[in-house]
């Protein structure tokens, strides 16, 4: 039996869902005509969901750039049918790579073999001479008609190779008996007689390169020998070891000639070139002791002290970021076996390579002799005469002693005790000579103006911008005198100041300035930095990120790129950061910002983030548009000729700090615009996250944009971005919050793309 009342029942419900939704249709239809409303506010970010599981193993990765080692088992000189002698050399080429031991990658063009013998001058100068070089009328029209003498190799297919489980022999076509033909051919002015004829007494050099190749590097071995078995005593005044510290693998012509020892084999004072009239003048000489020293004298960062620029090094003018006046920067090292001889004999070749006012120095020679000097390198004996231990005259290391800067070295600030309450700091503090406070009588006027200066960080990074002109600028500079004996003390009162401190984080304390001591005006200081917790007694000090150490390696302490803006002394990184942080920005330098018209890239302002800045810098090489930074007399384009690979993060990182922002949660963004100018509101400051903000800093062409804009949808470049990077105008330091970076999900730590294998770190 029909349930009638049910039937009803349906009708009427199919009725009501009709109606409802027509209705639905017609208010979306209606709504084509009505604007949308504003958009309602950001929500809280979402809770972590539960971790994937692992994924599979990937398949294994391609070889990638091998890293041969040459070594150099055995040489010895065996006679030949002619009644001459042959070199043989007994080899080994491998190189490890994840994937195993690598051998018989390479063929024989790609080996080379130079060989020279040691030769002490008629004047009592040491150099090398190469068996194997080549003369020609130079190619370069203004140097007149003279040779081009060149030191040679030769390439392990033009002789025989023999190769024995990995071992390789091979017997070198040169016949050290014989006269190379470049010293035979009448080419002027070479002629025979500048050949010194073999003997198996001298001192001996062999040098095997393997040159790169599409997937290795550069790689060689050297062996010093004298051929009858005698002990050698080659000239060693500068080891690999120490250019490396700045050069991290020191080569030149394109990468196939490795080591110093390989640059003074050929680079020997017989290879010279035209407007020298004889190959023992020292003027155009390619001798590495010449050039060595002039193409680091050139550009020396502190003013040049050239007088004129050797002929062939016009692309060579670099700023050498050490102290040119400080010989161990080069020749050091006693474990390496470097000598002394650098020391004891100085010589025209060495010292006129950068003291070059020839007027000068012959007059100074013409008063010591009270005679007229007419050839400058027979003066070499007359130089050691002077300039040796005990002969009166200042010997090379005290003539290239600066006492201000060695007075420099002792003097630094030091933070005895910080006090902090919240509303006041206490800092006492001192200045120390050579491990003790200075008296009043050691300052000049009994007294040294310092500058204190406090700062806040959040989390990891500084989060302070008091200043309504430059944004990120310490809250607190304070100006004190220091009057010498003992310790100040100095309360700065901090319940003026509008910027609160976090409820947790840490401060920082920082003391800077020259001071004029009663020997020395404008004498650097070492910084002293201390930090101080805030809430969390266990957060009390920032992250180390590099090592002033490894700055060190190439730059001088305390000078040159370590005594910046107008000598207020800031030498220290950790003093550094709290002035260039992530808010930073040098809105404040550049004149005409509101619209950036005069200045060169047309840009309002750029970040001053030290890490943007300083990957900006020395990665110059590496970006497709160069950062300008303004400075007290205009702008000066941020070109470093960075003296080798700015891939290898270790040459400043500490550890893997390198990894950054992948590895650190919570690091700021980098500010590339503040809002509308409003400097000190860094709440609403532009930002790119900090890993991404590292990575542009070198990479800052259109295809790193494009896959960080695959990857980080947020991020693309205009076309008229100058080099930078556009962002959309919301992404403030909240936004970056609330974002997952995916970077480190190919570029992590053992993941597909790791920044090490990228890098091709060691």
């Amino acid at each position: 039996m029909v349930n009638k009342h049910h039937h009803r029942v349906e009708r009427w419900r199919r009725l009501l869902g009709y109606v409802l939704l027509s209705s639905c249709i017609a208010v979306v239809v209606a709504g084509c005509d009505v604007e949308d409303g504003d958009a309602g506010p950001r929500g809280d970010r979402g809770e972590e969901g539960d971790p994937g599981q692992d994924g599979i193993d990937g398949s294994p990765g391609a070889l990638g750039e091998l890293r041969p080692q040459v070594s150099i088992n055995e040489v010895r000189f065996e006679d030949n049918d002619n009644d001459g002698i042959n070199p043989v050399i007994e080899f080994e080429v491998k190189s490890e790579t994840q994937l195993g031991l690598v051998e018989g990658f390479w063929d024989p063009e790609d080996v080379r073999f130079l060989l020279a013998r040691q030769v002490d001058t008629d004047n009592g100068y040491r150099t090398w001479q190469s068996y194997i070089a080549q003369a020609a009328e130079t190619h370069l029209p203004f140097r007149g008609e003279h040779a081009n003498l060149q030191s040679d190799y030769e390439s392990a297919d033009e002789g025989e190779l023999e190769e024995d489980n990995g071992v390789y022999t091979y017997r070198m076509d040169l016949d050290v008996t014989e006269t190379p033909d470049a010293y035979t051919e009448d080419v002027d002015p070479v002629s025979e007689d500048h050949w010194v004829e073999y003997s198996d007494d001298d001192t001996h050099r062999l040098v095997v390169l393997l040159t790169p190749g599409d997937n290795w590097g550069g790689a060689y071995d050297h062996k010093d020998f004298v051929p009858n078995g005698g002990n050698p005593d080659a000239k060693r005044s500068v080891a690999t070891e120490s250019c490396n510290t700045c050069h991290d693998e020191v080569s030149q012509h394109g990468g196939s000639y490795v080591g110093v020892e390989t640059c003074s084999t050929c680079h020997n004072q017989y290879h010279y070139h035209s407007e020298t009239e004889d190959p023992s003048l020292y003027k155009d000489s390619r001798d590495l002791v010449y050039i060595g020293h002039e193409i680091h004298s050139m550009g020396y960062e502190g003013g040049s002290i050239k007088g004129e620029t050797h002929h062939l090094l016009d692309g060579y003018a670099d700023a050498f970021p050490g102290r040119i006046i400080d010989c161990a920067n080069c020749h050091e090292g006693e474990d390496a076996g470097v000598d002394d001889r650098w020391k004891e004999a100085p010589s025209p070749q060495a010292c006129l390579s950068c003291h070059d006012d020839f007027e000068e120095w012959y007059s100074a020679a013409s008063w010591a002799h009270d005679e007229d000097i007419d050839d400058p390198t027979g003066a070499t004996e007359d130089c050691v005469g002077c300039h040796e231990p005990g002969a009166g005259h200042p010997v090379v290391v005290d003539a290239h002693t600066d006492e201000a800067y060695e007075a420099s070295l002792k003097t630094a600030y030091r933070i005895e005790d910080l006090e902090f309450n919240g509303d006041e700091l206490t800092v006492t503090w001192g200045i120390e000579h050579d491990g003790e406070y200075v008296g009043e009588d050691w300052l000049e006027n009994e007294t040294a103006e310092v500058d204190i200066i406090v700062g806040w960080a959040e989390d990891h990074d500084y989060i302070h911008s008091e200043d309504d002109d430059r944004p990120g600028d310490p809250f607190v500079k304070e100006d004190v005198d220091y009057s010498g004996g003992d310790v100040e003390t100095t309360d700065i009162d901090l319940s003026n100041n509008e910027f609160d401190a976090p409820d947790s984080g840490f401060g920082v304390v920082a003391l800077e300035n020259s001071v004029d001591s009663s020997d020395h005006e404008d004498l650097v200081v070492r910084n002293a930095v201390e930090y101080f917790p805030i809430g969390d007694p266990n957060d009390d000090e920032r992250r180390e990120v590099v090592a002033m150490d490894n700055c060190y390696s190439c730059h001088a302490e305390q000078d040159g790129a370590f005594d910046r803006h107008g000598g207020s002394s800031r030498n220290q990184v950790e003093l550094c950061v709290v002035c260039h942080n992530p808010n930073s920005t040098d809105i404040d330098r550049r004149s005409g910002y509101e619209n950036g018209d005069d200045n060169p890239d047309d840009l309002a302002e750029q970040p001053t983030n030290f890490m943007y800045l300083m990957h900006s810098l020395h990665g110059s090489h590496k970006r497709e548009e160069n950062i300008q930074r303004p400075g007290f007399t205009g702008f000066d384009e941020g070109v470093i000729d960075y003296p080798t690979t700015s891939a290898n993060c270790t040459q400043c990182h500490v550890d893997e700090t390198y990894y950054g922002a992948m590895e650190t949660e919570g690091l700021r963004g980098t500010t590339f615009r503040t809002d509308d100018y409003d400097r000190e509101a860094i709440e609403n400051h532009k930002k790119v996250a900090a890993t991404i903000a590292a990575c542009t800093s070198c990479h800052d062409d259109k295809t790193a944009a494009a896959h960080i804009e695959q990857n980080d949808s947020w991020l693309s470049k205009d076309d008229n971005s100058n080099g930078l990077f556009f962002w959309d105008d919301w992404w403030t330091q909240d936004d970056l919050d609330m974002q997952y970076q995916t970077c480190a999900n190919c570029h992590g730590p053992g993941r597909t793309a790791d920044i090490e294998k990228v890098h091709n770190l060691p």
